[in-house]
């Protein structure tokens, strides 16, 4: 659009109403459109460049031309083998159940903790509050602050495992301490 701008702007237009960005859309298509129906070669020859619709027995992979890299080595593709995953081999049934956790919690501190409950709406920390058994009343800030408080302290709590070959009976049993850092 900057050309029709810049000729308009040059006649003194520097103001425009809905119709005429309108006309200036419709104006901008149709050179677009006009130089591609003038540059078809360009656009067919950006597509053998970019390896899009170079044939598949390799005859014309020197043609392809990626910025910023010289030279491409297609060498060995045939060798690499299928390394397409299907769907059923991403997850062992055995690990369907298992908690997945991405970093460790040291990652995650109080100022991490306080700038996500700030990005939540009061609607949403009350919520939070109360299935955590805290009071919903307050302002954002008080219920940011209970929360933070709520969800900082150490908690301890017996966790058993348990293995059944005739009757059920405790092997083991752990404390776990879960905090924020």
């Amino acid at each position: 659009m900057d050309i029709y701008e810049l000729e308009e702007e040059r006649k003194g237009k520097t103001q425009w109403t809905v119709s005429e960005r309108r006309i200036m859309t419709t104006w901008i298509v149709y050179r677009a459109w006009e130089r591609i129906k003038k540059e078809q070669d360009m656009i067919r020859d950006s597509f053998l460049r970019s390896g899009i619709t170079t044939r598949p027995d390799g005859s014309q992979d020197h043609l392809i031309s990626i910025k910023g890299i010289e030279k491409i080595d297609f060498s060995g593709w045939e060798n690499a083998g299928d390394i397409s995953i299907k769907s059923e081999e991403l997850v062992d049934r055995l690990c369907d159940e298992e908690e997945l956790s991405f970093g460790p919690d040291e990652e995650y501190d109080q100022d991490t903790l306080i700038l996500a409950l700030r990005r939540l709406k009061v609607a949403q920390l009350r919520q939070l509050a109360s299935s955590n058994g805290l009071s919903t009343k307050g302002k954002k800030s008080d219920l940011i602050e209970l929360l933070r408080s709520h969800l900082t302290t150490v908690e301890t709590t017996e966790d058993s495992i348990t293995v059944q070959i005739d009757s059920p009976r405790v092997i083991f049993r752990a404390e776990d301490s879960h905090t924020w850092s």
